[in-house]
């Protein structure tokens, strides 16, 4: 019988539904700074 180690990072389905909304709005605010930071990059180096 094999028994699963446990981790602090081992969390139910109703746990990650309750933080999945803030891993969802991170996740957009860095791709929009992630976007802004390409757009001055790339501005910089074309003109």
């Amino acid at each position: 019988m094999s028994m699963q180690k446990s981790y602090p990072s081992n969390i139910s389905q109703e746990q990650f539904e309750k933080i999945r909304p803030i891993l969802e709005s991170a996740s957009r605010k860095q791709n929009q700074e992630n976007l802004i930071c390409m757009t001055y990059f790339v501005g910089c180096c074309t003109s």
